[in-house]
């Protein structure tokens, strides 16, 4: 009895070793909580987050939800292959509101029934020019062409209203429309110069974006720049 026990255990064990494992996706948002800091109103931000199936089946995105129709996040594709990653833009127009804002998307799989939660915050201003610890002007780049006038690159300028000073780190940028320099101090109650300039293949083109960077004083300050080309 203790034999033929023994041989039905081996059998069942070999049963299950054979039955092949159900493949599951799953997705992974990099640095899915993400701030942008001191914002002036009526602009368009950006910001790319990464999303990596890190499943062992072909992740497929049903929907994005960000509630309310002055963000979006529009897909490049609705599905990502097990080891891959896709790179997906959130564009938010913040509008003429002033102060905390926030919008958290809902991103709808098929590796769960519930949906993966983003947290995108900040804190918008009427006026960039005039704020602490670091002010900026133009709180705005704006790199328009008319006719054969055109602006291509622009400066801007960073007031460091403190008593020390500060390292500047970029954070992030938008896209690859531009080259962005940041200057990587601002002297103590001094004032520093960074340059945003549309790359060669960008110059016929209009778009929206922005860099968010991140000061060194006790808050971690962080401030994002918007830029738009417009032809008229």
């Amino acid at each position: 009895m203790k034999n033929i026990m023994k041989k039905i255990i081996i059998f069942t064990y070999i049963i299950f070793a054979a039955m092949p494992i159900l493949s599951q996706p799953a997705l992974e948002i990099v640095d899915s909580k993400y701030n942008f800091g001191l914002i002036p109103n009526n602009a368009t931000i950006s910001q790319g987050f990464w999303f990596k199936s890190v499943g062992d089946d072909t992740l497929k995105i049903l929907e994005i939800k960000t509630g309310c129709t002055c963000a979006i996040m529009p897909l490049p594709q609705d599905y990502i292959l097990p080891g891959d990653s896709m790179k997906v833009y959130f564009q938010w127009n913040v509008g003429k509101r002033v102060y905390k804002i926030g919008r958290y998307p809902y991103v709808f799989t098929n590796a769960k029934d519930d949906a993966y939660r983003m947290s995108i915050t900040g804190e918008v201003h009427k006026k960039l020019d005039e704020i602490t610890p670091v002010s900026l002007t133009p709180y705005k780049c704006e790199l328009s062409r008319i006719n054969d006038k055109s602006i291509d690159q622009l400066e801007y300028t960073l007031t460091n209203r403190t008593d020390t000073e500060l390292l500047v780190k970029i954070v992030s940028s938008s896209f690859d429309d531009c080259t962005i320099t940041v200057p990587e101090t601002i002297p103590a109650n001094g004032k520093a110069v960074g340059m945003i300039k549309i790359n060669k293949e960008f110059l016929d083109k209009e778009f929206k974006g922005s860099i968010t960077i991140e000061f060194n004083d006790k808050e971690n300050t962080r401030m994002t720049i918007p830029y738009r080309r417009k032809i008229y």
